[in-house]
């Protein structure tokens, strides 16, 4: 399992617009990179994007 952070950043100021910690599977992040990609494309002329970091990988 991963531990990991999911965060969207107004990209000009750089402020946290929302942010969560959450347990998922190698596969299950995978998807959520996926769909950040796809959603980042889409929002871009908005000023923020999504971004998901491993914090913690407890496959050993």
């Amino acid at each position: 399992m991963l531990q990991v952070l999911v965060e969207t950043r107004c990209m000009c100021s750089d402020e946290v617009l929302k942010s969560s910690v959450s347990w998922m599977t190698g596969a299950e992040f995978e998807e959520v990179l996926r769909e950040l990609r796809q959603r980042n494309e889409a929002e871009e002329e908005q000023c923020r994007a999504t971004e998901a970091h491993v914090l913690m990988n407890t496959d050993d």
